[in-house]
């Protein structure tokens, strides 16, 4: 979820941001979430893209990638990266892996298409989760939907730590308020 939530990855000796949960809350559209899910070591901490019965696309232009959630443009990214035989990698890497997903058969349960565009339809218990830095991140659409009872709650607050000023209460107000 780099760079919404830093994680610190890179320096064991520093903290990263602090995240509270509201585990009474799945959360919705738009919102970061805490999953569980069997395929991951570790907690996951994603973006939540679609809900139950949505349907999920992702559009190409000249120069952007565009997220739509029941054909609704919900974000977009700029191009980046290359998708060649050896590396995916940016946004482009990410849209051939969508496309990956659109034909893999273990997702055909969730592949619709109306005639014009192929996408992905949730079922009734499925949420899909996305990370914010396409081409570096491993979600929905390397491992498919995630389920209601994976997922333990709704990110409410991300606290930087790592910020050492005067206005440090004032960062973590317009970090909960603007993250994205």
């Amino acid at each position: 979820m780099q760079p919404t939530i830093n994680m610190n990855v890179t320096d064991s000796n520093a903290s990263g941001d602090r995240i509270f949960i509201n585990p009474h809350n799945l959360g919705d559209v738009n919102d970061i979430v805490v999953a569980k899910v069997s395929w991951y070591e570790n907690y996951i901490i994603k973006r939540m893209v679609g809900t139950p019965g949505d349907k999920i696309e992702i559009k190409e232009s000249d120069t952007y990638f565009t997220l739509y959630v029941n054909d609704e443009p919900l974000y977009s990214k700029e191009k980046t990266g290359e998708n060649t035989p050896f590396s995916k990698t940016g946004s482009i890497g990410y849209f051939a892996n969508y496309n990956s997903f659109l034909t893999n058969p273990e997702f055909a349960d969730y592949v619709e298409s109306d005639g014009i565009s192929t996408y992905i339809r949730l079922g009734d218990d499925d949420y899909f989760l996305m990370g914010d830095n396409w081409g570096h991140t491993y979600d929905s659409i390397a491992q498919g939907p995630v389920k209601a009872s994976e997922i333990i709650g709704k990110v409410d607050l991300i606290i930087d730590v790592t910020n050492n000023n005067p206005f440090t209460p004032f960062n973590f107000f317009m970090k909960k308020i603007f993250s994205f």
